[in-house]
């Protein structure tokens, strides 16, 4: 699966076509079904991994990696290796701060939104 490096994979329906989302931040909606996380904004604050694959509607199953090393979509240029890192609004990794749900930690610098960085994931954590 494109993106796993040894972590723990499961399995739930897509909320809708999430073609674009591989490499996001993930929440489960009331229905039990994935949605892109959006910042702090999520289900309760809560993220629950990092989608590996391209579901393209709904109920499509979409894998997600819940701990372990993964790929994430950087929102935004990222440089501080080890940093902890939190979902912006399109679930894509931004800087954590003090109000948002962890995604974990990041082991590689993103230059610029867009690009794939690799962390190490603590998905559902916050950090006072």
């Amino acid at each position: 699966m494109p993106g796993d490096t040894g972590g723990t994979l499961i399995t739930l329906p897509a909320s809708a076509d999430l073609s674009a989302s591989q490499f996001c931040a993930v929440a489960v909606d009331s229905a039990g079904r994935v949605i892109v996380a959006n910042g702090s904004s999520s289900p309760a604050g809560l993220i629950i991994g990092i989608l590996q694959n391209k579901p393209t509607a709904i109920d499509r199953p979409a894998v997600v990696q819940v701990n372990g090393r993964s790929k994430v979509k950087a929102g935004a240029a990222l440089a501080t290796i080890g940093a902890k890192i939190s979902s912006g609004s399109a679930g894509t990794a931004v800087a954590y701060t003090t109000t948002d749900c962890l995604i974990g930690i990041l082991l590689t610098a993103a230059g610029a939104d867009g690009d794939i960085v690799d962390c190490i994931l603590q998905p559902g954590i916050f950090i006072d």
